[in-house]
């Protein structure tokens, strides 16, 4: 081929300058000017270095595409500078101006052009063509200049067949590279297909493909009744991005899964996004939006999640049980078994509604039953049932059926006829409240026995039994309940104002058959009403055994002291408080007090007795070692406030005796005053 010279119109030679760092053997790529060396012939390529030239073959070889190798090791800093010339040819000859044909133009044999070619005019080929660069830049490029709202550019390709059939290949585009075996490989290609050639109901189809582990695998085929994604069933990720997603759908073919928000689905579809996730199901107003879960063997819905939009309700429902779970909208109301629920949570059955809570660990059940005539609350395993508020043990009942409570039992106040608490069947025999801070117990609908608000023990007599023992008494029976070993009861003594006696009784034989099989009981004391006691073959005994006893001396009463005892006769001034006795014989405790506080003591008078008012606040301190005080309480400060009476422990028996032997003493005195006198006037 001829060359033409250096010609700057045709760029026909370029230059390259590299400047070395130092121990390359070869150069190639851009150069210092960021030029990219280039060339198709090396002998067409020229090197000097440092401005001598090289010799081709032995001081350097282009048997690399667009590379100078063999070179010897440079030196940083040397300067190669590399020269490419390019060539055509022109009907064997050299042309070296603009080169216009206005006719037609054929080429019989392969037509190179080395650069670029302007037809003003489309081309037809009747065989194929290959576009061969050595870069990167576009191949093929397609441009419309057209400014109207029409398509372009336009790739039209055409199976112009005289007899179309159904499943004709209508073109493919193949995308092939090289593996690293050097062999051709099919990458991914595009191919459409004539589904269906009939005038009027023509169907298309077109299949995207790519090679996966060395296969070509169907990635997407548009049929004309389905588009399918991974036809070959391979484990095949598919992905959806959204602009803040990047796993906004997810289809792991590995673990036939499908997750949305979530690269690695935990079930068959499992939905995720942080904050708040939620899936929407609609309908039109009135409609019926619908889940619903079936068996493959025969397709019957089994299991349904429904909105029945024209009763505003949500449904939860078996193929047998239409009503399993309903929640109306509007009450917010759970319904189990009914679709009307008109309580928190309705359960309801035709028979035997039933809810169980269970702990499998320990097999724990409890159940809450509707039956066809009661209501039940329990375990049906063997294990305590407890009842709880704020989080407390109130009530706990065990296996056995014993009741613990912790706290407060709250029961209705009942009446004497009707008790709140009662027994078995017996229901006018048990306990109630007449009123506030008193419990009362009846049997056979009539009171016999009350706790009042102060701690008192009261015993109503239900009918006059004027002179013989009340039958609300107090008696200890023996082990087999043979007879009464003793008892306390009370007589009225008469009628008016119903005074009465309080009475000890004794038996002395409990399995005797006699007195109504309470033994041989007798009365033994009797304090009456006036406080008079009375003991019945019987003497009251202190206990004097000298065994028990110590310091023993011989005591002397001081005379002087009980020659001023003052016996005394008083009344009452509260005297239905002291059995309405007047005249009372005895002695003053503050007399005796002056003279002896040996025979002194003190008893505390309740606020509701009438002698109350006659005596003096005392205050009580706290003391030391008191519970009940408060911390920032001294043990002198006042924890109460009291009154007092003084008692004497001499009666009136007592009285008796000291007057007597104080009028003997007297006597005794005058009489020893007389003899003294007679033994003095001897």
């Amino acid at each position: 081929m001829a060359y033409l010279g250096k010609t700057p119109s045709q760029a026909v030679r370029s230059r390259y300058y590299f400047t070395a760092s130092g121990g390359e053997t070869s150069l190639s790529g851009t150069d210092d000017n960021s030029n990219t060396l280039t060339f198709t012939d090396g002998n067409y390529v020229d090197v000097s270095l440092n401005g001598v030239a090289l010799v081709a073959g032995s001081d350097y070889n282009t048997t690399t595409a667009n590379t100078i190798g063999g070179l010897s090791a440079l030196t940083a800093s040397d300067v190669v500078e590399v020269v490419v010339y390019d060539t055509f040819s022109v009907f064997s000859g050299n042309v070296n101006s603009d080169f216009s044909v206005g006719g037609n133009l054929s080429v019989t044999g392969t037509s190179t052009l080395t650069g670029a070619a302007t037809l003003t005019a489309g081309f037809s080929a009747s065989d194929g063509c290959t576009i061969t660069t050595a870069d990167n830049t576009a191949q093929l490029t397609l441009k419309s200049t057209d400014a109207d709202a029409s398509a372009g550019p336009l790739i039209k390709m055409h199976r112009d067949s005289s007899s179309p059939a159904d499943g004709d290949n209508l073109g493919r585009f193949n995308f092939i590279g090289e593996n690293d075996a050097s062999e051709e490989v099919t990458y991914a290609r595009i191919h459409a297909k004539a589904n269906d050639v009939t005038d009027g109901t023509e169907d298309g189809e077109l299949l995207l493909m790519t090679t996966v582990a060395g296969t070509n695998r169907s990635r997407v085929h548009f049929t004309p009744s389905e588009t399918i994604l991974n036809e070959d069933s391979i484990d095949l990720d598919f992905r959806v991005e959204s602009n803040g997603n990047a796993n906004m759908l997810v289809v792991d073919g590995g673990n036939d899964s499908v997750g949305i928000g979530t690269a690695t689905p935990g079930g068959s579809l499992e939905v995720y996004k942080a904050g708040t996730s939620e899936v929407l199901i609609g309908t039109d107003n009135g409609g019926t939006a619908q889940l619903s879960l079936y068996e493959s063997d025969d397709g019957t819905k089994e299991g349904l999640l429904k909105y029945d939009g024209l009763n505003n309700r949500i449904h939860l429902a078996t193929s047998g049980a239409a009503n399993a779970l309903v929640i109306p909208r509007d009450s917010g109301n759970v319904g189990i078994g009914t679709s009307s629920p008109d309580t928190s949570l309705h359960i309801s059955a035709a028979s035997g509604a039933r809810l169980r809570l269970q702990d499998t660990t320990n097999d724990v059940k409890t159940d809450i039953l509707v039956g066809d005539t009661s209501s039940v609350i329990g375990n049906v395993s063997n294990h305590d049932l407890a009842f709880m508020t704020n989080d407390v043990n109130r009530m706990t009942i065990d296996s056995s059926g014993a009741a613990t409570f912790n706290g407060v039992v709250k029961v209705p106040d009942g009446s004497e006829s009707a008790p709140a608490i009662v027994f078995s069947d017996d229901t006018n025999t048990g306990i109630y409240s007449s009123a506030n801070d008193k419990i009362c117990f009846s049997t056979g609908g009539t009171e016999r026995m009350r706790i009042t608000d102060l701690g008192r023990i009261e015993f109503e007599v239900p009918t006059n039994q004027t002179g013989s023992l009340q039958d609300q008494r107090l008696d200890w029976r023996n082990e087999n309940n043979a007879g009464i070993m003793a008892g306390i009861g009370v007589v009225r003594e008469a009628d008016g104002n119903a005074p009465g006696a309080f009475v000890i009784r004794t038996s002395t034989n409990v399995d005797s058959s006699s007195n109504s099989s309470d033994g041989e009981i007798s009365e033994k004391f009797r304090v009456a009403s006036n406080g008079d006691l009375t003991a019945t073959d019987t003497s009251i005994a202190s206990n004097s055994d000298q065994r028990l006893k110590e310091n023993i001396a011989d005591y002397d009463y001081d005379l002087a002291k009980f020659k001023q005892f003052q016996t005394r006769t008083f009344n009452w001034k509260q005297p239905t408080l002291h059995g309405e006795k007047s005249g009372v014989r005895g002695f003053v405790a503050q007399e005796l007090e002056a003279i002896d506080s040996y025979w002194v003591n003190e008893i505390e008078v309740q606020s509701d007795s009438d002698d109350y008012q006659y005596l003096p606040d005392t205050d009580i301190p706290y003391g030391p070692n008191n519970i009940y005080k408060p911390d920032d309480a001294a043990e002198t400060d006042t924890q109460r406030v009291a009154r007092f009476a003084k008692t004497s422990k001499l009666g009136q028996k007592d009285a008796m005796y000291v007057s007597v032997i104080q009028q003997l003493l007297t006597k005794i005195e005058t009489l020893e005053t007389k003899v003294a006198a007679l033994e003095a006037g001897e």
